[in-house]
């Protein structure tokens, strides 16, 4: 992140050839409503950046916007699997994906926990206070009406805290995550992708 934002230089490029551009706020478009409701981002491109998208405006307008939201994931299961894999804590003949969907299993649903809550490497506070200046001045930079509006600085630092807090700005120590004793025996002798998997229904019977 350096001293121009993307979003600079892509307006900068082409407002060389275009004197219309038009630089859509999707955080402005996506706030809720005085009701409690959110607004709706498809349809508030489709009727206010496209132009003549009437049908197309109406349409989203009177469906609504689609259940399926577009969410980060995180990498750490993979990075947490892959280590295990290469110390030999499953057995070699299972894929990435069987592995991940196992881990995140028992990180989620047994032991109640979150991606998040495994030993972590972050960044340092100056780096993390750095990357926040950076981001609210371009902000301001960019959509200064939006950020002196209550929904803008006030909102954005509150989501830059929410993010710290979740460790976004963190990923997995995942050697150092496999060195826990009960993961190392909960992965070898897992049923599913164990070296030494255990006949559950067997013990059960004992």
């Amino acid at each position: 992140m350096g001293t121009i934002h993307p979003t600079e230089i892509t307006l900068n490029l082409f407002s060389k050839h275009f004197d219309d551009l038009i630089l859509f706020n999707i955080h402005e478009a996506s706030i809720e409503t005085a009701d409690g409701r959110k607004n709706n981002l498809v349809a508030e491109f489709y009727c206010n950046i496209l132009p003549n998208a009437k049908d197309l405006c109406e349409y989203r307008l009177n469906v609504g916007l689609d259940e399926n939201q577009n969410v980060g994931s995180s990498f750490n299961y993979a990075l947490f699997a892959h280590a295990a894999f290469n110390q030999g804590l499953v057995n070699r003949g299972n894929r990435n994906a069987r592995i991940v969907k196992v881990v995140r299993s028992h990180q989620e649903n047994e032991l109640g926990k979150q991606s998040y809550d495994f030993p972590m490497r972050c960044i340092t506070r100056k780096e993390m206070d750095w990357f926040l200046y950076k981001s609210l001045l371009f902000e301001k930079r960019l959509i200064p009406t939006w950020y002196a509006s209550s929904h803008g600085e006030i909102e954005h630092r509150a989501k830059f805290l929410e993010a710290t807090e979740k460790k976004k700005f963190c990923t997995i120590d995942a050697s150092k995550a496999i060195e826990d004793s009960d993961w190392q025996k909960f992965l070898y002798y897992n049923s599913e992708i164990g070296v030494e998997p255990k006949d559950e229904s067997s013990e059960g019977g004992q």
